[in-house]
């Protein structure tokens, strides 16, 4: 979600969001989509404007949907947003706006495919600096750090957990042993 003229005191869920919010944030960040046929933009509040398009790829062509707007930073923020505020859960997208209408004046984009029928986010999962849900290996991650800028790699995941006894390593992360 693209949030905007914040009110209230609630902080928006964080999750991680996937190639629509890319198009998203790569458009916030001022970057050049190459290859895209795209339609007249349509303004949804000011400064932030949204239009659908074709990227043609080696596979075929790809539809997106593009937010663009101001860097993520002051008054807009790039915030994801947890389905039901839980690791696993499903939401519609309409139902998520709803519950923040309270909170900010938002754009949102469904940004991720989850993995498994729980609504499991299908990569990381990173929230006020705790990591909730492991990067998937297979595929980059996606960020916006702290000055607006998008920050697209691949992260690797390794944790351990100690007790009273020695340290072990952590395989699963908030999943069932």
């Amino acid at each position: 979600m693209l949030a905007g003229s914040e009110s209230g005191s609630g902080t928006l869920g964080r999750a991680v969001l996937r190639l629509a919010v890319l198009a998203a944030a790569a458009a916030a960040s001022g970057l050049a989509l190459a290859g895209v046929a795209s339609a007249q933009p349509t303004q949804l509040l000011p400064g932030v404007t949204y239009e659908t398009g074709v990227q043609f790829t080696p596979h075929g062509p790809v539809a997106i949907h593009i937010v663009r707007g101001p860097r993520p930073v002051g008054l807009y923020r790039l915030r994801p947003v947890l389905s039901n505020e839980t690791i696993t859960g499903r939401e519609t997208l309409t139902a998520m706006q709803r519950r923040l209408v309270t909170q900010a004046t938002s754009v949102g984009v469904n940004g991720d495919l989850f993995a498994l029928a729980d609504g499991r986010p299908s990569g990381i999962l990173l929230r006020d600096g705790v990591l909730a849900n492991a990067p998937n290996p297979d595929r980059s991650s996606a960020g916006v750090t702290l000055d607006g800028l998008l920050d697209v790699r691949r992260v690797k995941y390794f944790g351990t957990w100690r007790g009273t006894g020695q340290r072990r390593t952590l395989g699963r992360l908030n999943k069932e042993p």
